[in-house]
């Protein structure tokens, strides 16, 4: 694979998905079969589910759209904090979030490093974790059983909603000839011959 900055890579993506954006505050390059995402001093005090913030979702996101990438190399720029002692705590929490995610990605998947700068960083984290606290909830949680079938029903829907786009992304649907993408909801609806043997296993799998 030929190396692509940031720029490159984003008009790739527009070549296939003209509305694609990338996010401001994360830098990305491709060197050989080497993905190299480096967040900026603000992408790693967000909130995890930010773009900015969000590196997870980017770097599989790439790795499927360029299949060369055979490793990734995590890094980021040292956080900035607020001089409000209540903003800057709130910030702290954030990065300590966003260090936690990074150590579970590396030790989860293989093909994932952290760069030479990082690793003392991750190193220092991991013997500090005892310290720290899960959140406490601050209203009390529904009754047990009616958030249990609540929870189930939502999983269950998820896991067929993501089973049919899994199917779609790699056969998709006909109409008039042309591959179409349509939505689970529209699946729903009444499906001609060739569709009902895919939603009749689906939810022979996953709703029973």
């Amino acid at each position: 694979m030929s190396n692509k900055d940031k720029d490159k890579i984003l008009k790739a993506l527009k070549d296939k998905v003209y509305y694609a954006e990338l996010p401001s505050k994360m830098n990305m390059s491709i060197m050989g079969s080497t993905l190299y995402i480096k967040l900026d001093r603000d992408g790693v005090i967000q909130n995890m589910q930010n773009d900015a913030s969000a590196f997870e979702g980017w770097v599989f996101c790439l790795r499927m759209f360029f299949c060369d990438i055979n490793n990734v190399i995590i890094d980021w720029d040292n956080p900035t904090f607020s001089s409000d002692e209540k903003v800057s705590n709130n910030q702290q929490k954030h990065y300590n979030r966003f260090l936690l995610r990074v150590l579970w990605f590396i030790e989860n998947y293989s093909w994932v490093a952290l760069s030479a700068e990082k690793i003392r960083v991750i190193d220092d984290f991991k013997h500090s974790i005892s310290q720290f606290t899960l959140n406490y909830p601050l209203q009390s949680s529904k009754d047990k059983s009616e958030k249990g079938d609540t929870d189930r029903r939502m999983k269950y829907e998820a896991m067929l909603e993501t089973a049919i786009y899994q199917y779609l992304l790699k056969k998709g649907l006909k109409d008039n000839g042309k591959f179409v993408l349509v939505s689970p909801k529209q699946l729903m609806q009444p499906l001609n011959e060739t569709h009902q043997d895919l939603y009749n296993y689906l939810e022979t799998r996953y709703w029973q």
